[in-house]
């Protein structure tokens, strides 16, 4: 991977003034490197990895650290030197980070300073935390790592030879992804050199990306990182910059900063970049991109991680002037297997065609092939997917079957364009007197309600059990359209059962719903208000919180 990132497959290898360009620049502070500063610093960390820390080719090591040029530097040195680096959100709590290192077999920890002190909550040995901040960042004049870096690229290129890193096979494992976690710890995705580089094959391959080559003086367009680089969809769009050897530009910070986020997108101008839908609704909703949108920046936009409804997809095409598709994919498939063509209009609601290299087919609860264009859970197989769940070998037997195809647990249906369509998650479904209900569904709906700014839905067990779930939404409304009897009616803290409210908002979206979809999926299980819908850092909505505020012996009315 270290190759097509910095090295002889990366496309502007030849390029005449590649080696001055700018590679890495982070937004908030103006820190820049070029592509060789970038590179030379890359091959030292991983020369020192190696010597300073007793790590080998195939060793695993746990990365924990802020969105920045710094982790792309780290994670780059991982790839030269062959070492398998397993990727946690900084936000993770100790008990998340302790299962992360367990489940990792994870003999480093590179992290920041000011998160030294989760990891040591968590039980992990002191020894083995490395804080990784450059030195002149830290501010206390001293890191660890950077202190003990290898003196010249000369040496650190022996140290990297004489440790049988110059002959990495491209099918040897390379990262850990933890998967979204929505419904319990997560689980180490294994994945592999083939599986990114099969990435960039196959989104590069897409009808229209490489269609404006004047559209940055004639260099790769840019690319703005905003979205988590420890996810799937933040790692993919480093990658992607890299490889096509544009300026990356990363624009995270905590909390997000959305309006510093669009200033960097307009002034970088990277003409495709991947959003999540809350990040999209955001911007759209209080029109933070301004009158003329993104026009001129974006030629399009694509939406990934997480489902983006019909009706937000219209709005955000309409007041963001650009075009705007889907990605669709998981961690365990190394992000997207279907994706939009730029070059069309995208369906709304849809996830675009099938990427070069993947196979695709829909079956029933009993494993049978279903009719074309009819739903079913959807199995994949091909490059991109991962290698297993580490140290996870139930899980992993599972969710493959005997001859590579990988259970996604998605369900969709194909039509006749070979036009994806996600219905829902299997496991996500609400089952109502013997009849399906996809949450996603009415969320798409409820989020064209002019009072709702986020939604997430769920199935709570109602008055009788015999008949399952009925839904229940979980509303987030517009600052204007509150009132005291539509005030968030749960307080996470006080580990009370929510309930639903009776005030004449909630009663105006169930009539909504009611007008707008089949009666056995009206919302029975009524409407609660929230201040804020719980989601993962990729925009998913973590459905068990959910469950959690309507505990099981909630009546529902039915």
């Amino acid at each position: 991977m270290y190759e097509h990132l910095w090295g002889k497959h990366c496309a502007t290898h030849q390029k005449q003034g590649a080696e001055e360009r700018i590679a890495l620049i982070d937004y908030t502070t103006g820190k820049k490197y070029t592509r060789k500063e970038a590179r030379n610093i890359v091959i030292r960390l991983a020369a020192t990895l190696l010597k300073t820390y007793n790590l080998k080719r195939g060793d695993h090591i746990l990365i924990s650290f802020p969105t920045s040029s710094t982790f792309a530097l780290l994670t780059s040195a991982c790839f030269r030197a062959g070492i398998i680096m397993a990727m946690a959100n900084p936000a993770y709590t100790p008990e998340e980070l302790r299962h992360a290192c367990q489940v990792a077999d994870a003999k480093l920890v590179l992290t920041a300073t000011p998160l030294k002190e989760s990891f040591i909550k968590a039980g992990v040995n002191e020894s083995i935390i490395v804080d990784a901040v450059p030195s002149a960042e830290n501010g206390k004049g001293k890191s660890t790592l950077w202190n003990n870096l290898v003196g010249s690229v000369e040496e650190s290129e022996k140290i990297l030879a004489n440790a049988g890193c110059n002959k990495l096979d491209w099918n040897d494992p390379c990262g850990i992804f933890f998967s979204s976690g929505t419904t319990g710890l997560p689980k180490a995705v294994l994945i592999s050199n083939r599986s990114l580089i099969s990435l960039r094959t196959a989104l590069t391959s897409i009808p229209g990306w490489k269609t404006t080559p004047e559209w940055n003086d004639g260099w790769p367009a840019n690319m703005v990182i905003f979205l988590p680089a420890f996810h799937i969809a933040g790692l993919a769009s480093l990658v992607l910059g890299l490889s096509e050897g544009g300026t990356v530009c990363f624009a995270l910070s905590n909390p997000m900063d959305l309006p510093m986020v669009v200033k960097a997108i307009k002034e970088y101008r990277p003409r495709m970049q991947t959003f999540v839908p809350p990040l999209l609704l955001a911007i759209t909703r209080f029109g933070l991109a301004g009158p003329d949108g993104f026009k001129g920046t974006y030629e399009f936009m694509f939406s990934a991680a997480a489902p983006l409804g019909k009706g937000l997809q219209e709005e955000a095409q309409k007041k963001l002037n650009v075009n705007i598709g889907q990605l669709w994919g998981m961690s365990e498939t190394t992000g997207a297997v279907t994706a939009s063509n730029p070059l069309k209009q995208a369906p709304g609601g849809s996830c675009g065609q099938i990427v070069s290299g993947m196979e695709m087919k829909f079956i029933d609860e009993e494993d049978r092939i279903v009719p074309h264009g009819q739903p079913g859970e959807i199995l994949v197989r091909g490059p991109l997917n991962m290698i297993c769940y580490h140290n996870n070998k139930k899980a992993t037997d599972e969710t493959f079957t005997d001859d590579g195809w990988l259970r996604t647990g998605d369900i969709g249906f194909m039509d006749d364009e070979g036009i994806l369509y996600i219905v829902d998650r299997r496991k996500e479904l609400i089952k109502y007197k013997a009849m399906q209900i996809a949450p996603a569904e009415l969320e798409g709906i409820l989020l064209t309600h002019p009072s709702v700014m986020d939604v997430g839905v769920v199935g709570v067990v109602g008055e009788d059990a015999s008949i399952g779930e009925v839904p229940r939404a979980f509303v987030v409304l517009r600052p204007d359209q509150k009132d005291a009897k539509d005030a968030p009616s749960f307080d996470p803290k006080s580990g009370k059962a929510c309930q639903p409210s009776n005030g004449k908002k909630a009663q105006e979206i169930q009539d909504f719903i009611a007008s707008k979809v089949t009666n056995y999926k009206r919302l029975r299980g009524g409407v609660i208000f929230l201040d804020e819908i719980p989601k993962n850092p990729s925009g998913k909505i973590l459905r068990r919180f959910l469950r959690d505020m309507s505990k099981a012996d909630e009546k529902a009315k039915l």
